[in-house]
């Protein structure tokens, strides 16, 4: 599908700027997002509005951060979304104010940094009901993944143990103008309210998490050589009855958990991992 006319602002390639044209993915995404009177919706990366008209008439509030002052003053010019909140603003900067209501977030995460904005929801997450979010198809394979799959990681687990994220449906490129090279897919993340199991020191299990995938083609009892001697993760590895020969993409989350709870039961004198979320 090409444009009718050419767009009111051209599209900066540094901001990872791709703006939805396409009608019935415009329809699709209102439709999975359930909107309903109550709800306060917070748009990431709102563009050139297709989205933000069709969903601040539909809920009790609604707040958009664009980091484009470009985008945000042309929105904010819009006659349909007088009563709608345009904040320019980096989404990594925003802070999210501890007096509002938990919002449904929904936005087109720029692709080169999608993991990064994930990282900032989930340490927001207390603020945020659910996300329904267009990421880079390759991207949300990966947060999606799970143990023994080829695009599991880190970030599956981390995300996983706070969330549950679930591909709806996938975009074609031709849907956005310009159109990037890539597929897209629109994600729901629903946060979870009681996390169970539960990692005793979070901190250390992401830590772990991460060491463990930096060198993922090695057997755990090598990989987390930074932890303590061999001969300590060997007594750890059985403990948490994890095979020493297994390796970080074999462990699920909940593995990762268990190993975590152990290592902090085990080595009380280990120092502490800087937070690395």
């Amino acid at each position: 599908m090409r444009p009718s006319k050419p767009l009111p602002i051209i599209p900066r390639k540094n901001l990872g700027q791709n703006f939805l044209q396409d009608k019935n993915i415009i329809r699709k995404i209102i439709d999975a997002c359930c909107l309903k009177p109550s709800d306060h919706v917070l748009e990431v990366g709102p563009g050139l509005g297709a989205l933000t008209q069709q969903i601040a008439p539909k809920v009790q509030s609604f707040c958009a951060i664009e980091k484009d002052k470009r985008l945000a003053d042309q929105l904010r010019q819009d006659p349909c979304l007088r009563s709608a909140l345009i904040i320019n603003e980096d989404i990594l900067d925003f802070c999210f104010p501890s007096s509002i209501p938990r919002v449904k977030i929904i936005g087109n995460l720029p692709y080169n940094i999608s993991s990064p904005i994930i990282e900032r929801f989930i340490e927001n997450r207390t603020h945020i009901h659910e996300a329904f979010v267009m990421v880079q198809k390759e991207f949300g394979m990966r947060l999606i993944a799970t143990a023994g799959e080829e695009d599991y990681s880190a970030l599956s687990c981390a995300v996983q143990y706070y969330a549950h994220p679930e591909i709806l449906f996938k975009i074609k490129n031709t849907a956005f103008i310009p159109a990037p090279k890539v597929e897209s897919v629109f994600l729901k993340i629903s946060f979870r309210s009681d996390i169970h199991p539960c990692a005793k020191n979070e901190t250390l299990f992401r830590y772990i998490i991460r060491i463990a995938f930096q060198q993922r083609r090695k057997k755990l009892i090598n990989a987390l050589g930074v932890l303590a001697p061999k001969s300590d993760l060997d007594m750890i590895l059985k403990k948490a009855r994890i095979d020493r020969s297994q390796r970080a993409e074999n462990l699920s989350t909940n593995d990762y958990v268990t190993l975590s709870n152990v290592v902090e039961e085990e080595l009380k004198d280990l120092k502490r991992p800087r937070r690395s979320d």
